[in-house]
């Protein structure tokens, strides 16, 4: 995946406040298993498809995409 990728308008998911927030905290949240980190700094240490992988779960996750 290239980085480039990433940023096309294309791939822009608009999502209601409410279901931004749930992404948000999620993204900032620091579950003991990943040992003190928040969930977005341990994906940030991941691979870009991964990032791009685990984006795209967590959106399916909460309902904003099928």
């Amino acid at each position: 995946l290239e980085f480039r990728r990433v940023l096309f308008r294309s791939n822009i998911v608009r999502v209601p406040v409410v279901l931004h927030r749930r992404i948000s905290d999620f993204y900032s949240s620091k579950p003991e298993e990943l040992g003190g980190l928040t969930v977005r700094e341990w994906v940030r240490m991941r691979d870009p498809e991964f990032q791009w992988q685990f984006g795209l779960y967590v959106l399916r996750k909460i309902g904003a995409m099928r």
